[in-house]
């Protein structure tokens, strides 16, 4: 956590998202900054408390947009995901014979436009395949992007077949069902043709 403007701060990420510059102004009166490449993790520091988010097309002054208000926690880091756009993985690698996945839940999560994410050590990317620790066990966590799910939102798929989507997906992870997996995609991208999308 570091201090901005005299105030404690938390880690909000923006993922850049098709057509869109995701930025990031906070609508309040506490000043953000914009750090990082846009190919890493954008990321803006955000005062913990109840904030609005607002965003624009690129090449625009001033955002025009704005989200719900939203509570920034106080503990952990935070995914802002534009329009609920997106839809995310969790990864969990474990590293030695006595690891283990504690309770962070593996697989799809469930469409939301902001997450708290207390335990991730990789964004955007897959873990490590070794790490070196002072332990003889470890475990890395990494939120990923689910490209189906960017490639029905850049259709225009309604938010609604998308959020079935990743519920869907959820379910057939957690049954470890491969074909079902599958079929959640089949029968989203189904139901977006039958809407002209």
């Amino acid at each position: 956590m570091k201090a901005f403007g005299g105030r404690r701060t938390r880690s909000v990420t923006f993922p850049c998202c098709t057509g869109c510059f995701a930025r990031a102004a906070q609508v309040s009166r506490a000043r953000t900054r914009l750090t990082g490449k846009l190919a890493d993790r954008p990321t803006v520091r955000v005062p913990f408390g109840m904030h609005r988010f607002g965003w624009s097309e690129a090449g625009q002054g001033a955002p025009t947009e704005q989200s719900a208000p939203y509570k920034i926690a106080l503990a952990g880091d935070h995914l802002y995901n534009l329009g609920s756009t997106g839809c995310y993985y969790l990864e969990v690698s474990l590293y030695g014979s006595g690891a283990s996945v504690g309770n962070t839940n593996a697989g799809p999560v469930s469409i939301a436009e902001l997450y708290t994410c207390s335990q991730v050590d990789s964004w955007f990317k897959e873990n490590p395949s070794t790490v070196s620790t002072k332990a003889s066990t470890g475990r890395r966590v990494s939120i990923q992007p689910e490209a189906g799910c960017y490639v029905l939102s850049g259709h225009q798929c309604p938010l609604p077949i998308r959020k079935d989507l990743a519920e869907c997906r959820k379910s057939a992870y957690a049954k470890e069902d491969k074909d079902a997996y599958t079929a959640c995609y089949t029968q989203a991208v189904e139901a977006c043709h039958k809407l002209g999308k």
